[in-house]
């Protein structure tokens, strides 16, 4: 039998849009992620509806 280890899941913050579209690892930092400050890119994400770009500062 399989014993629950107690701990509670705990869900990730979704990549800002520049990570999502190379790939890469969003460390999900505010107001900017890192790779976006390394690379000058706008860091924002898109609304739970999909439509709408929120920024993240």
């Amino acid at each position: 039998m399989i014993h629950s280890t107690g701990g509670k899941h705990v869900p990730r913050l979704p990549a800002c849009q520049s990570c999502y579209t190379k790939k890469i690892k969003c460390d999900n930092a505010r107001p900017k992620c890192m790779p976006c400050v390394k690379s000058g890119h706008a860091c924002f994400t898109v609304s739970l509806g999909g439509t709408v770009p929120v920024s993240r500062e």
